[in-house]
């Protein structure tokens, strides 16, 4: 599994998130749970629908209060971005085909 610039800070985002809002150790196990919400779309890629509407490719797996944006690449995910289920998607998608991050 491959992580774009931009999913590896969401990821420290969620951190600090958890972190400031109810302990480190919280906080700890919060990428651990991504982490293990990433494995079944990994191991079963077809239980998220491809989001053509969004972007060529782009797969969007719904994970308690996140949705995963990803692609399967050589048999294998690229998370493009981790982002809150109730993100604007005009916010979430700007910018992106920037430093290569297409997602």
């Amino acid at each position: 599994m491959r992580f774009t610039h931009r999913a590896k800070t969401d990821l420290d985002d969620i951190w600090d998130y958890a972190d400031r809002t109810w302990s480190s150790r919280r906080a700890e196990a919060y990428p651990a749970g991504s982490r293990k919400a990433l494995d079944l779309p990994a191991d079963q890629p077809d239980l998220a629908p491809v989001r053509r509407d969004i972007a060529p490719g782009l797969q969007v797996f719904p994970d308690r209060a996140r949705v995963i944006l990803f692609r399967m690449n050589d048999e294998a995910p690229t998370v493009s971005r981790i982002v809150p289920s109730r993100t604007n998607w005009s916010v979430a998608i700007r910018g992106w085909g920037r430093r290569g991050e297409v997602p």
